[in-house]
């Protein structure tokens, strides 16, 4: 009997971890759109269920997402925090403009600044405790890993710093994912570096225009991704966007 209340502790005290939050609400929005009619392609094996949506960098509308939306965008990932160290003041509007618009999911994410006096983990907090502080609502952040000339030369140091940016994730109570290519990551933090252990959803960026994961090559301990995005910046619906499958 006390071994299966131990274990009933143990269960009870285990929290989701952020890949589980990713693949449990990617069901989710199957399902609902199943239970509505809404066409998508799920036929390749491994491969992303076709469900599209944008992430962002500029402002965007309600009107301008209600139109994403009506061309078959179902989610938006909108830029929180800048290269240069501060949070992005356009941020909160873009998030609430996004989920009036009919956005079934909303994201932030960070494009970080490892050069900055201020720890990675100082930086998200930051980031989260300005969209609470407008009343901006979001699902999960995404860690915008690019761009050799904001890293350091020293894949130590980038280590360091991206075990930073992920403590101040979980030290905000906020589930984490990356977005990087293969080839950038592996020059910055070294090709045997292995982050499978924090259970984050990796999005990977090719430009193929492709909306498959046919291009996919494990990196970093992923051996599967969650996401791709395969447009660069183009403009819809009045909103320079880039488009992601999933």
């Amino acid at each position: 009997m006390l071994c299966m209340i131990i274990m009933f502790v143990h269960a009870e005290e285990r929290k989701e971890t952020s890949l589980e939050f990713f693949e449990r609400r990617r069901a989710e929005m199957m399902a609902d759109m199943r239970k509505n009619g809404i066409a998508f392609n799920n036929k390749t094996v491994g491969g992303p269920a076709g469900i599209h949506g944008v992430d962002l960098s500029q402002p965007c509308s309600k009107a301008g997402f209600q139109c994403l939306r009506n061309n078959g965008f179902r989610y938006a990932i909108v830029r929180c925090f800048l290269s240069t160290g501060h949070v992005d003041s356009n941020c909160p509007a873009s998030l609430g403009h996004a989920w009036e618009g009919g956005m079934a999911h909303v994201d932030a994410y960070l494009f970080p600044c490892p050069h900055c006096s201020s720890s990675g983990a100082t930086q998200v907090k930051e980031m989260v405790n300005f969209i609470r502080s407008h009343g901006g609502k979001f699902g999960m952040i995404w860690l915008d890993v690019e761009g050799a000339q904001y890293w350091h030369s020293s894949s130590s140091q980038n280590r360091a710093f991206f075990l930073s940016l992920v403590e101040g994730a979980h030290e905000a109570g906020v589930h984490v994912g990356v977005y990087a290519q293969k080839w950038f990551w592996e020059q910055t933090f070294g090709g045997n570096w292995d982050v499978s252990k924090y259970k984050m959803p990796i999005w990977y960026a090719h430009y193929d225009n492709n909306p498959s994961y046919s291009d996919w090559s494990p990196f970093g301990g992923w051996h599967s991704p969650s996401m791709k995005q395969y447009h660069g910046t183009t403009n819809i619906c009045s909103c320079g966007i880039d488009k992601n499958v999933y």
